[in-house]
């Protein structure tokens, strides 16, 4: 067929034929021609192809110019095809991302990650009953509404109301105190319908005991915090799939290490033997102000997107954290930084995998802008360009063992992409260098977000 001439970036349909008998839908198929695919399987660049998305799936890579532009499997209806081309020239193409830690707390948050090139989450909160009559976000709702195609927003993988021991550290949270409750919860949450369990601060060591036991017996994840009389030696052997914060290494409100280097070493080994992943949320830290200070947070372009009450809502948030703050230094900054730096360098030493998570929700923690600002950090704590974007797309979907779906740019992968205007293997920011989304195989327009 006669090469085509004129491509106009933002998808147009060529021509649509939308009587056809087999009922293909506009976005049914997508061709993106002369890219560069940084796949994520490997540390390279494939230049100069061309990419072939059907149905959500990609179905074919090929080098642009060695093929037809319609290849042989792109079907023909009543002799028109129904197809949108996207010219890719000079342009990189990765995996959607994914934010490892989230708390998805209003509905306009979601847009927000999709226009950042989120295309995944876990929200490390889910908010139920009593919570949602008071505005609160419904966030499994939300999880369905995004999965029939009737809201736009990242996939959403759950945890349910955090459980938590006594005292709770919010009023918001379960409060466990017996073996027999944590089990029950446990059930009760897989009931539901949560992808997993997540677990706080002061759950004592017999019911964290019995909720990991629960969670192997049910095949449920468990993730969150090291309790404080539980520790980081016993959740890395009892099963536990995700560490958040560093916690069980630091303590990030006092600014110190709580084991030794040693034991850093020893734990970071293990946590790689037993698959156990170490989300750092370093970007939280770095967003955490004093009230005097919140005037030079005020130009973040994602400010804008706030209404009065969420900025209200952020102002109280600033003053209970700077409250929760134990630090006596003079550049908390600084100094919590190079703290999760000698642990992170640790974690890369030992191989043990990591995750990239923002802490969305928290003051000035914008969903989807944070996560761009996660990376930097991870780069600046030793990892290279390469393996930081590992963290926020291959090392989730294993960790949500969903690599077979997820996480790289491959023939038979579902079609979750951002197409960037520069290579963020030569410069980690350009990974928010955002051209456009492509989700479950359709071209999101960002700029109306």
């Amino acid at each position: 067929m006669k090469r085509v001439q004129f491509i106009i970036f933002v998808a147009i349909t060529l021509m649509i034929n939308f009587n056809a008998q087999k009922g293909f839908a506009m976005d049914n198929i997508l061709l993106i021609k002369n890219i560069n695919i940084i796949p994520m399987n490997k540390n390279e660049v494939l230049y100069n192809k061309n990419v072939l998305i059907k149905d959500g799936i990609i179905s074919d890579i090929f080098d642009h110019g060695m093929k037809t532009d319609f290849p042989e499997n792109i079907e023909i209806i009543d002799g028109i095809n129904s197809i949108r081309l996207l010219d890719g020239k000079n342009l990189f193409l990765i995996p959607g991302l994914t934010d490892m830690h989230v708390h998805i707390n209003n509905k306009s948050d979601l847009q927000l990650f999709i226009k950042n090139g989120v295309t995944t989450v876990q929200n490390m909160w889910g908010y139920e009953g009593f919570i949602n009559s008071l505005g609160f976000a419904n966030q499994l709702k939300y999880k369905k509404l995004i999965e029939e195609g009737k809201l736009l927003g990242p996939h959403i993988i759950s945890a349910g109301s955090i459980i938590e021991g006594k005292p709770k550290n919010h009023p918001f949270m379960l409060e466990v105190t017996n073996k027999n409750q944590a089990i029950k919860l446990v059930n009760q949450q897989i009931k539901d319908g949560y992808n997993f369990i997540k677990i706080y601060d002061n759950i004592s060591l017999d019911v964290y005991l019995a909720i990991s036991e629960e969670c192997k017996n049910k095949k449920i994840p468990l993730k969150g915090h090291v309790p404080f009389n539980v520790g980081l030696k016993t959740v890395i052997n009892a099963g536990q799939r995700q560490i958040d914060h560093l916690t069980g290494f630091l303590n990030y409100d006092k600014v110190q290490l709580i084991i030794s280097d040693e034991e850093i070493n020893q734990y970071s080994s293990i946590m790689f033997k037993n698959n156990v992943y170490a989300c750092p949320t370093i970007v939280f830290t770095q967003k955490r102000v004093k009230v005097s200070e919140i005037e030079k947070m005020s130009d973040h372009p994602a400010m804008k997107y706030l209404n009065g009450m969420q900025k209200f809502f952020l102002y109280q948030s600033v003053k209970s954290l700077e409250e929760d703050l134990d630090y006596k230094g003079t550049d908390y900054q600084k100094d919590v930084f190079e703290l999760y730096k000698k642990v992170i360098l640790k974690l890369v030493e030992n191989n043990a995998p990591i995750l990239a998570g923002t802490d969305t929700g928290n003051p000035f923690v914008f969903p989807g802008y944070s996560l761009h600002e996660e990376l930097q950090l991870l780069v600046l704590a030793g990892l290279s360009n390469y393996d930081a974007l590992i963290t926020a797309t291959v090392n989730p979907m294993k960790s949500l063992n969903k690599l077979n779906e997820y996480g790289t740019v491959e023939i038979g992968k579902k079609a979750d992409l951002i197409i960037l205007n520069t290579n963020p293997l030569e410069n980690i920011s350009n990974s928010k260098d955002i051209k456009c989304v492509i989700f479950n195989g359709k071209i999101i327009n960002i700029d109306s977000l």
